[in-house]
């Protein structure tokens, strides 16, 4: 299975890293670390904290903005994946339904981690846009 450089994956603890190891294992590269820190925190604090603010900017027709509590949700995933070195997400987008979904994609492999408005988590993993794996987070 081909994931991206240091993909998401679940584990037993929650979102890791693979590709990278986590801190105190190896050191990654300092810029590299300094990077997905700073777009994940871009994506915390900027992004969702916007959302939070003020949710209606993204109200369409048919179509519900991210509620608090997936905000809140996506947040503190955020910061998980953030701290665990974990490459940041290529996109962060509503769901339409209540939720957000942070995508990662590079050519024919795309991830998603969807939060739904009902706090539940979910990982997939498309290769060639076929879905290879799928896992409820808890």
């Amino acid at each position: 299975m081909t994931r991206l450089d240091a993909a998401w994956i679940p584990n037993e603890n929650g979102l890791a890293a693979v590709g990278a190891e986590l801190p105190g294992e190896a050191a990654l590269s300092s810029d590299k670390v300094d990077h997905n820190r700073i777009v994940w925190d871009r994506v915390i604090d900027r992004k969702l904290s916007d959302w939070a603010s003020d949710p209606d900017q993204l109200a369409d027709d048919g179509i519900l903005p991210p509620s608090p509590q997936s905000i809140a949700l996506a947040s503190r995933i955020g910061r998980l994946m953030r701290d665990r070195d974990s490459a940041p997400p290529t996109s962060v987008i509503p769901n339409g339904e209540g939720g957000i979904v942070f995508e990662r994609a590079c050519g024919q492999v795309f991830e998603a981690i969807e939060i739904e408005d009902d706090g539940t988590v979910e990982y997939r993993l498309f290769e060639d846009y076929r879905l290879v794996h799928r896992q409820a987070l808890a």
